[in-house]
């Protein structure tokens, strides 16, 4: 179900341009950059499997999901390999980033002498081209430490539907908001709240490797100004649900439970 603010439209006098710039610099990195995303992973796992790295790793990485807790994953993953589905297989090892950086703490020990030097040499090339994926090169990485991407994750996207969906709801409700507190300071704030989600994110997920990307956390700290400024004053929603569409009126403070409900569904459906 959609369910979006429909009562204000664009005071052009007051045109929303930090708005307009946001969503213009979020669609040409996805399509320019990211959208190459998973052709890079899937040569990353041809070249895997073509240098014999996928054999080499599969039982360590067997290893590091018991290890990590995740028994029902290696169980998983040992169906699949079993059932010779290669590719699967390599997709989800070089997919999980924890695990590419604890090989880095291998060595001629581990591995034997007649093999670290030739896996340390393809590895190596094969580490620089998951680089150039976009989740991994800028998303944020609690582990990592690194300062920029603090600001960078808030300008990537998972797919296309998390880019669509994303940029909906900010060109409707962040024009409001926009016109109600200004450009320069609406944009000081979506930089902010994204900046403060991250945060939270990272403390939540101390030493994590999943990298986070998306605009929801900035977007959030939107709906939440334009609850705040709008508050109990009623106004038109559009809802949709499949082929059944409609208007309803609502106090404007409604668009805020409905994002974060909307959030959880969303985060609940993509971990299944």
């Amino acid at each position: 179900m959609l369910i979006i603010p429909a009562d204000r439209g664009i005071d052009w006098r007051r045109a929303p341009v930090a708005t307009g710039a946001i969503i213009l610099l979020n669609l040409l990195i996805f399509f320019a950059w990211q959208w190459q995303d998973d052709n890079r992973l899937r040569a990353a796992a041809a070249f895997y499997q073509q240098e014999d790295l996928l054999k080499l790793e599969y039982p360590v990485f067997i290893s590091y999901l018991s290890q990590s807790g995740r028994k029902e994953a290696a169980s998983r993953m040992e169906e699949i390999w079993a059932d010779g589905d290669q590719q699967t297989v390599a997709l989800h090892i070089l997919s999980d980033h924890g695990f590419t950086r604890d090989l880095e703490d291998t060595d001629a020990d581990f591995w034997g002498e007649d093999v670290y030097f030739h896996w340390q040499e393809k590895r190596k090339q094969l580490n620089e081209m998951l680089g150039r994926i976009s989740a991994f090169h800028m998303g944020l990485i609690p582990a990592e430490h690194r300062p920029i991407t603090f600001l960078t994750y808030q300008f990537l996207h998972g797919d296309t539907l998390h880019l669509i969906g994303n940029m909906v709801v900010l060109a409707i409700v962040a024009a409001g908001v926009e016109a109600a507190i200004g450009s320069f300071n609406f944009l000081l704030c979506y930089l902010f709240c994204g900046l403060f989600a991250g945060i939270f994110f990272t403390l939540i997920n101390l030493g994590g490797y999943v990298p986070l990307v998306g605009a929801s956390g900035s977007i959030s700290g939107v709906l939440g100004m334009y609850a705040v400024l709008y508050g109990m004053r009623k106004i038109r929603f559009f809802y949709s649900a499949i082929f059944y569409f409609g208007y309803f009126t609502a106090p404007a403070l409604v668009v805020l439970p409905v994002w974060i409900l909307w959030e959880i569904i969303n985060a609940i459906w993509g971990s299944t």
